[in-house]
């Protein structure tokens, strides 16, 4: 039975191959049903998925290289039902329509090849070929307490943090220490420490879309020295895809959604209007690197911590400094004075040999 239904499929494959199918069939079945179908799987998959980021990139590599496979199928064969519905009936009206869609297909599609070729190479690395154990690690210290995160936001990363808080429910707080990376898998994380009310802390740096995670801490605490880096978001597919070309108006239309999520997470997390403006005013090529007391009135962070994560007083760490500067200042006078002084001997010791 099975063998039957299989050698059934595969002698349909053929007919339309062949151009043996009719007009109608091979146009709305074979290429628009067929299409839709297509449609509505990869979009069920994708939300089933949605959570494990290495799942939808690896469910829309494959999808991109079915409809690699099946499109020469569909035009070919549809072209070929128009010769032949041409010869057969002597109509011309609609095989030259069907002809002419396929050519605009066709011409369309290749332009698409071209110049998504950076996307799709990179779609099809990340789904077949990286590793990404390799790009980053998490450590669990502080008696089981705290997680500490060291590395990029690569695919994935969101799904094994989250595998770590499962595995260690004692976990209350997050050392985040990252370039940044994918802003999908930003989000995601930062989603993840918002539900479960982290605290999140900076020890080194982070940066780009590590900020996402560290911004939606309960408590946002960062070292003293510690370094915070923002900019704009990029769409992670289109490094090389200028937003504003008219093939890329999807990739826009993705670029303002992780800009309208970040800006929305920020204001949540109570960090002020003019604050983000000014992350938004940052090229994604640059980055702006906020000095404390720049955090602590946009409410980025609500302290300062030691290396032990024991917090600071930042008022008392100021006067600190200004007695620092003042003792400086004292400093400097007398070594000036001393300077004086020992011109001033100089003088008399000359005076006295002569």
């Amino acid at each position: 039975m099975i063998i039957r239904a299989g050698q059934v499929v595969l002698r349909y494959i053929q007919r339309h191959w062949r151009g043996e199918l009719s007009l109608a069939r091979s146009f709305w079945v074979n290429c628009i049903l067929f299409n839709l179908v297509f449609g509505i799987v990869k979009t069920v998959f994708l939300a089933t998925y949605e959570e494990d980021g290495m799942a939808v990139y690896r469910i829309r590599a494959t999808i991109f290289l079915g409809q690699l496979l099946v499109y020469p199928w569909q035009v070919i064969g549809l072209w070929r039902a128009c010769v032949a519905h041409i010869h057969k009936y002597h109509c011309f009206f609609w095989a030259r329509v069907a002809q002419g869609l396929v050519a605009i297909s066709v011409l369309w599609t290749a332009i698409v090849l071209v110049l998504f070729a950076p996307v799709f190479q990179h779609l099809l690395y990340i789904a077949y070929m990286m590793e990404p154990t390799e790009h980053y690690t998490f450590t669990v210290v502080n008696d089981g307490a705290v997680l500490q995160f060291d590395g990029e936001y690569v695919v994935g990363v969101s799904k094994a943090f989250k595998e770590m808080l499962n595995d260690h429910p004692q976990i209350r707080a997050v050392i985040l220490k990252t370039p940044g990376g994918l802003a999908d898998e930003g989000f995601r994380m930062a989603e993840i420490i918002n539900e479960r009310q982290l605290d999140t802390y900076v020890t080194d740096y982070c940066f780009s879309a590590g900020t996402f995670s560290f911004v939606a801490g309960n408590n946002r605490n960062i070292v003293i020295d510690a370094c915070l880096g923002f900019h704009q978001c990029e769409f992670s597919l289109a490094k090389k895809i200028r937003y504003g070309d008219k093939f890329s108006s999807f990739l826009a239309r993705e670029y303002a959604n992780h800009e309208k999520n970040k800006e929305a997470l920020f204001v949540n997390q109570g960090v002020t209007k003019d604050f983000i403006e000014r992350i938004n005013s940052v090229p994604h090529d640059d980055m702006w690197y906020p000095t404390v007391h720049e955090l602590l009135e946009a409410g980025v962070i609500h302290g300062v911590v030691d290396a032990d994560l024991k917090p600071i007083d930042m008022a008392e760490k100021k006067r600190y400094s200004e007695n620092l500067e003042w003792l400086k200042t004292i400093m400097d006078r007398w070594d000036s004075q001393a300077d004086e002084i020992d011109h001033f001997g100089e003088i008399v010791d000359c005076n006295e040999i002569d």
